[in-house]
Parts: structure tokens; C-alpha cells; sequence
């Protein structure tokens, strides 16, 4: 934030998340203060469920910015995407699954403030692609993420196996035992 600043770019951001035992309330609160972002950065803290939803509707780019080494499938990603908010991220985890680099958002280096910025200016200053990015992540949102889509898709693969092992049991090969 302090290098989007520095370059003059206009913005306001929420953090929304629990602490950590490196990151509280208080060290939060000095760090802003350190980088003069008062008036840019606010912690708002750990929301769950509905508490999120004003947090999505009122800001025009998600950042998630992790580098946490478990970060299997970020679920928040998929929650931004349903309020049609182009995604910055890192490549960790299940993450380019969600968010494809130049289509629903954009990925950033792990670790790497510089990355992180440009990412974010880019989206910060261009108000279509910021659409073009959120409906695309909408699209994918409803094309993938939905319970209906999982549930399609469950099928599907239900479909493939009993498939195979139709062909298997021609064959004579061992078969899957259904019930």
C-alpha cells in the first residue's frame, strides 16, 4: 500500500481477518502509522458469513495476497468472485484453479510488495477491466462453484466410473463393487 501511495494511486483499503501472533490489532495499527497510511489502511478484523458481504459490496478489487504454504483452496476467492470482484492473488495452492492470471484477475509473486502493487494499480486504474474481471469472474463463479455446477459435475464423473467399469467388465478385468 505504501508503494501505491507513493505512486499517487488513490485508494482505501479493509483488511478483513483474523490475528495472528505477528500481526494484531495494535502492531497493525503501528505499521499504518510507520508507512503513513492513515486514512488509506483500516483493520476491520475477522468477519464470518453475512458480516462480509458490505466488505465485498463496497470495494471494486479483492486482493488475497497469501503465502501461506497449506493454502490448499481459499474459499474467499470464490466468495469475491460471486459479488463480481476482480481477484488479486498469489500462485499458491489451488489458488490459479480460481483466479486465471489476465482473465478473472490477476497473480502476483509471492512475497514481493512490487508485484502486489502493480497488480493492484493496474486494476485500481483501469475501471473496465476491473469489470471486465469481476464478470468474468462471476461467470466462472457460476460456471464452477455453485452447488447446482458441483453437483453437475459429480454426476459426471459418477458417469465416467460406471463407464469404465462397464468397458472393465467386458474385458474380463476386475471390477468396482456398487451398492
Amino acid at each position: 500500500l505504501k508503494i501505491l501511495k507513493e505512486r499517487s494511486v488513490r485508494f482505501t483499503c479493509d483488511f478483513v481477518g483474523g490475528e495472528t501472533d505477528e500481526l494484531n490489532a495494535a502492531r497493525f495499527d503501528e505499521e499504518v502509522k510507520n508507512r503513513g497510511l492513515d486514512g488509506y489502511a483500516f483493520y476491520a478484523g475477522r468477519k464470518y458469513g453475512s458480516e462480509k458481504t458490505p466488505y465485498f459490496e463496497n470495494s471494486d478489487v479483492f486482493a488475497f495476497p497469501t503465502f501461506y504454504h497449506n493454502e490448499a483452496f481459499p474459499l474467499v476467492n470464490i466468495e469475491a468472485m460471486e459479488f463480481k470482484l476482480p481477484i488479486v492473488s498469489t500462485n499458491e495452492g489451488g489458488i490459479p484453479d480460481m483466479v486465471v492470471n489476465g482473465e478473472n484477475g490477476l497473480i502476483c509473486e509471492r512475497n514481493n510488495a512490487e508485484s502486489l502493487a502493480t497488480a493492484l494499480e493496474s486494476l485500481l486504474l483501469d475501471k473496465n477491466l476491473r469489470i471486465q474481471y469481476g464478470e468474468n469472474g462471476y461467470k466462472k463463479f457460476k460456471s464452477e462453484f455453485t452447488l447446482l455446477s458441483f453437483e453437475k459435475r459429480f454426476v459426471e464423473i459418477l458417469k465416467e466410473i460406471v463407464a469404465e467399469n462397464e468397458v472393465s467388465a467386458k474385458k474380463g478385468d476386475a471390477r468396482l463393487s456398487r451398492a
